[in-house]
């Protein structure tokens, strides 16, 4: 590709180009089911490591503002971003992990199917809609229309919002509150505090 490409992108991420005068792009998936191969990043900042247990991890912290990061993820798989994103993370992801340390926009994930996304600031409007299985936790605001259509999974929240049935507030188990523990890297006091909404 050459020229101009418009920001924000999508789920790629920029590697050398082996073509004078143009830029090469991966996909964030194919990276995390097949690895980088011998590309290299342009930008030094990100990183992709094996990780242990054969867990992959990709760092994202080259300031881009990306959609749909992690789309249809099928793999046990760490994806930390940097800062904010835009559209529709973790869209059709069934395995991994996607963990945001900025702001989110609208439709984070929407039809998610499993797997588990982290916003670590707030999340725009319609989050979680039409989601089918899987794990979103927000832990600053969320905006309206949250749950649209949810069919599964469970979004957790710090504070109590309102939802598109027929989602409503449940009564998170013991194991929603090991899983904000290990994936949050918090306690478990900090843990209670959060609201879960799913189909109960």
């Amino acid at each position: 590709m050459s020229g101009i490409v418009a920001q924000p992108m999508g789920n790629v991420v920029e590697v050398t180009s082996g073509k004078e005068g143009y830029r090469c792009f991966r996909s964030i998936t194919d990276i995390l089911h097949n690895g980088m191969g011998g590309d290299e990043f342009n930008d030094s900042r990100n990183l992709f490591r094996e990780g242990k247990k054969d867990v992959p991890c990709l760092v994202l912290a080259d300031g881009v503002v990306r959609d749909t990061v992690g789309a249809r993820c099928e793999r046990d798989a760490r994806v930390i971003v940097e800062g904010d994103v835009s559209l529709s993370t973790g869209i059709l992801m069934r395995k991994g992990t996607i963990i945001v340390e900025g702001d989110a926009g609208m439709n984070t994930g929407t039809l998610l199917s499993g797997g588990t996304v982290v916003v670590r600031g707030s999340a725009g409007e319609f989050a979680g809609a039409d989601m089918r299985a899987g794990t979103l936790i927000i832990t600053g605001k969320s905006s309206g229309y949250m749950c649209a259509n949810m069919r599964g999974g469970a979004v957790f929240v710090k504070r109590d919002v309102k939802v598109i049935p027929p989602a409503r507030q449940c009564q998170p188990l013991d194991s929603d509150l090991k899983l904000l523990v290990d994936v949050l890297d918090t306690n478990r006091m900090d843990a209670m505090g959060y609201r879960k909404y799913s189909i109960c």
